[in-house]
């Protein structure tokens, strides 16, 4: 959750084309009571154009559906929600990384999804995969709560992120998802802890093991949909407590490739399983800002181009802070395109319409020239994290060495 192309639109009802196929198989009578509950949901429909499909696609981001979430929640809730996925984007979008950053949520009797402790509802778009993503996350939280301590997995394989030709379907506008995402959580007995792992091709045989019967039962499904509505439809308790699932994981290959990002770095088991730890600890940190208006965000008075405006302010910075001329999104629906610097500094700038320059606005006050050219000066060398090998820029020479690494997302802590 938080890690796919998540849409904050609210949900009416939950099965489409594919769901009438799975209504032959038999259901538990708590799947039963879930899907009722779905079903007989009367918010109101949120409606969205094949722009938020196209901004989805190009950005990973779907900033009309985010400004309408953010109105709709408590003035007290939205600069935390706001800050949430922006963190979220820098770890998954950004970075690329293979594990995410912790969420963290409650469940109540009617299957509401809040955040923890904000209280603050999460809305999910029954349009992704049929209503199936919707169906698979409620169960398996419900499970999380009736088995406290239990890690509960859940995957939502690669493929087509829409199940129906609607061309108002932001999804039918992404197309499909690269990567595979596998979902780990437990209860603690106040709430639920989620973070969720990034699958390429060679990490299929992780979910394999974890998943067990499930996995092999989509295996055998006659379509594609069909295989992807199984998978994310059938959350599996590991019957295993979360120090108990690292112990027993590391039993097995540790150099096993897990996820190949987009700049080519292979994750290991050895990798995923360190990161997992720092996620659910709370020590995988960002570092990287966007630029907010606080007050008007706080007021519920950002736009859907505001909110936009503000994803593209974090790209920048990263890409500043980063040193970098060129970057290709990550996460499972990261565009094909790759953005140089230069673009996304003059697309920023040619949308600003109430800023009297670009460095006013921009992280340090610097200027786009400063910017522009910020590849091009003198850094230190290249350097790799000691436990596990993953390589790092050199930071600029003379710059604050309280911008720099602090950590790698294994937990090594570098002393600088």
């Amino acid at each position: 959750m938080g890690t796919r192309c998540e849409s904050v639109t609210v949900p009416q009802r939950y099965f489409e084309e594919l769901a009438l196929s799975e209504q032959s198989e038999s259901k538990s009578p708590k799947t039963d009571k879930i899907l009722k509950m779905l079903e007989q949901s009367s918010t109101k429909m949120l409606s969205y154009t094949n722009r938020e499909g196209y901004n989805l696609r190009k950005y990973s981001v779907n900033p009309g559906a985010e400004s309408d979430y953010i109105k709709s929640i408590g003035r007290e809730k939205r600069i935390e929600f706001f800050q949430r996925n922006l963190n979220s984007y820098v770890n998954h979008v950004l970075e690329d990384n293979v594990v995410s950053l912790p969420y963290f949520y409650r469940l109540s009797a009617d299957n509401d999804i809040t955040v923890y402790p904000s209280g603050a509802k999460v809305h999910l778009d029954q349009r992704e995969r049929g209503g199936g993503y919707i169906l698979g996350l409620t169960t398996a939280l419900r499970q999380s709560v009736e088995t406290p301590n239990t890690v509960i997995s859940l995957y939502s394989p690669p493929g087509p992120t829409s199940f129906d030709h609607d061309p108002d379907n932001p999804y039918t506008e992404v197309g499909s998802y690269h990567d595979g995402q596998l979902y780990l959580m437990y209860f603690d007995g106040k709430k639920i802890h989620n973070v969720a792992v990034s699958i390429s091709e060679r990490g299929e045989n992780f979910v394999r093991r974890i998943l067990g019967d499930i996995y092999l039962e989509a295996q055998n499904k006659p379509t594609e949909k069909e295989k992807i509505f199984h998978l994310i439809t059938s959350p599996k308790s590991t019957k295993l407590t979360i120090d108990q699932f690292f112990d027993f994981y590391q039993r097995f290959n540790l150099d096993e490739v897990i996820y190949k990002n987009n700049k080519g770095h292979e994750f290991t088991l050895w990798e995923t399983l360190a990161s997992l730890r720092s996620s659910f600890s709370g020590q995988l940190e960002t570092g990287i800002k966007a630029n907010i208006n606080h007050q008007k965000l706080a007021n519920g008075e950002y736009s859907g181009k505001e909110i936009l405006l503000a994803y593209k302010s974090l790209i920048i910075n990263y890409m500043s802070k980063k040193g970098l001329k060129s970057l290709k999104l990550g996460g499972s629906c990261g565009s094909d395109q790759k953005f140089s610097f230069e673009e996304m500094i003059n697309n920023y700038e040619n949308h600003l319409n109430n800023l009297s320059s670009l460095d006013r606005f921009l992280k340090g006050n610097l200027s786009k020239e400063v910017l522009m050219n910020a590849d091009d000066e003198e850094k230190h060398d290249d350097y790799s994290c000691p436990n596990c090998g993953h390589t790092f820029r050199g930071e600029k020479k003379g710059s604050d060495s309280n911008t720099w690494v602090k950590s790698c997302q294994c937990g090594h802590k570098f002393n600088c």
